[in-house]
């Protein structure tokens, strides 16, 4: 086949096989989980085999006007985490039932999702994010519950302000440079570069232009919250790391975001008691270690696409999600198993992904931004040795503060029937892949093998130092009318940054 031909085929495969298979299980109302997992299955022998070769793919479609696509070792990376994601979120849902839409709508997202991380021009970046956006939107509320009513509308709200800030920088790219082809960006006008940044950094969850993440991710059913985590937020991520890969300014902008980010999700989750919020906060730190080191972050994010999946997949299936609350209730061994495997895999624990992950992003790390990231990475231990430690059956049951009193009594799978139950074929598939790719990855010699045990090491020290301590954090920056503020403000912030740094 030829390259052309090979490209074609991956783009039916990847994109219009999902998004029809989607559209006629909405329409039929049949196939349960079978769209979902067909298209998973097949989007993973794509992108393996994508992975497997050595060549890149480009394909322009009607010129500069077009669309212009690429298939490279990246965009099979993300593409690859997608579909581990959905297929892990098939299984999940073999168990139970939900609303007769969810997995249509979860099979066109899927979709999407590729349709993001294959182009390569800002125009058709836009109109998919725009229709992910719609999708994840649809997919919050699927448990009509008040609190995600609400959750999917802020949700809607704030990305769609983001993106129009963001179609204003595609216009200003087009105007000066004719197309909007990724390619132009390396000579394109610092406000158009900003612009750009600004929507996708909301649409991504990174820093505070994403402090919509923690309540839609935590307000959401399991399965829909699985898939905000591990493909949802790379829909933003991806091209932002496309546009740093070609604009200097741009690069420079996720050197300091990423730390930043990194840092404000772990202070978050260390207090956090919420088990699902404790999540959230830390999908909000793990974007910032994919943005700091733009040139592996497609790596991080597939490896906390499947931790990330899994601990969400996992939660879902406790008893209750006040974590000292665990204490009165019965948790099933197997399920124990998969908390603790997930909670080591993001702590960076050899030989899972998480420890070849980290491993990249310190390797390229600045010299500055190292301990940044280092505290962060001993801090996310800290945060997941909850799970490690879990309270058993019978323990001493620590008195509930008013923050904990206030934490919505929702089921453990929301508005969707999934049974509390102990290990899954999901787990199986979760549990191999981050083996395998922590295998894959490598970077197993001794000396950052100590350097991971002592991470973890300290970690589980602060978690000692901290456990039973509060502290209340003020949420008033999550509220929608704060959230448009904080845009507005980082906009004018990261613009002003990026002139004094590069002017």
């Amino acid at each position: 086949m030829t390259e052309p031909g090979a490209g074609y085929f991956f783009v039916l495969l990847f994109v219009f096989f999902p998004l029809c298979a989607g559209v006629v299980a909405a329409v039929t109302g049949r196939g349960g989980m079978v769209p979902l997992g067909l298209c998973a299955v097949l989007s993973l022998a794509g992108a393996l085999r994508l992975l497997a070769g050595e060549e890149t793919i480009r394909l322009v479609l009607l010129g500069s006007y077009g669309v212009e696509l690429l298939l490279d070792r990246a965009a099979a990376t993300f593409i690859f985490a997608n579909a581990a994601v959905c297929l892990a979120v098939a299984l999940h849902l073999r168990h139970g039932s939900g609303p007769s839409l969810l997995v249509p709508v979860m099979t066109m997202l899927s979709g999407t999702a590729n349709a993001v991380f294959l182009s390569y021009d800002l125009f058709n970046i836009f109109v998919a994010v725009d229709l992910s956006t719609i999708l994840g939107f649809l997919l919050i509320r699927m448990g009509r519950k008040p609190r995600q009513i609400w959750s999917s509308i802020k949700y809607l709200f704030v990305n769609n302000l983001g993106m129009i800030f963001y179609l204003l920088g595609c216009l200003d790219v087009y105007r000066h440079a004719g197309t909007f082809s990724l390619s132009a960006l390396s000579g394109a006008p610092l406000s158009a570069v900003v612009l750009l940044m600004g929507g996708l950094v909301v649409k991504g969850g990174l820093f505070l232009p994403g402090l919509w993440l923690p309540e839609a991710h935590g307000e959401a059913d399991a399965p829909v919250s699985a898939l905000l985590s591990g493909v949802v937020v790379k829909i933003g991520l991806a091209p932002l790391l496309r546009i740093a890969g070609e604009n200097e300014a741009a690069r420079g902008l996720l050197f300091v975001l990423g730390p930043a980010a990194a840092l404000w999700g772990v202070f978050h989750a260390l207090f956090e008691k919420d088990a699902k919020r404790l999540l959230a906060y830390h999908t909000l730190s793990q974007v910032g270690f994919l943005a700091a080191v733009p040139s592996v972050g497609h790596l991080y994010a597939a490896a906390h696409g499947l931790f990330k999946s899994w601990l969400f997949l996992s939660v879902g299936r406790l008893p209750t999600r006040r974590i000292a609350a665990l204490s009165r209730e019965t948790v099933s061994r197997s399920l124990r198993v998969a908390l603790v495997l997930g909670s080591l895999a993001i702590s960076g624990c050899p030989p899972l992904a998480g420890f070849g992950a980290k491993l990249r992003v310190m390797g390229g790390a600045l010299p500055w931004q190292e301990p940044l990231l280092l505290l962060a990475a001993v801090g996310t231990a800290a945060s997941f040795a909850k799970f490690l430690f879990l309270p058993r059956k019978g323990a001493p049951f620590a008195s509930e503060d008013a923050a904990e009193k206030e934490l919505p009594p929702v089921s453990p799978a929301g508005g969707m029937a999934v049974s509390s139950r102990g290990a899954g074929f999901e787990d199986v598939w979760l549990g191999a892949a981050l083996f395998g790719m922590g295998l894959f990855l490598g970077g197993f010699e001794a000396k950052e093998i100590v350097k991971a045990l002592l991470v973890l090491g300290g970690g589980w020290g602060m978690f000692a130092l901290l456990r039973g301590r509060s502290l209340p954090l003020s949420r008033s920056l999550e509220t929608m009318e704060n959230l448009v503020g904080v845009l507005v403000l980082f906009l004018a912030g990261a613009l002003l940054g990026v002139r004094t740094w590069f002017f």
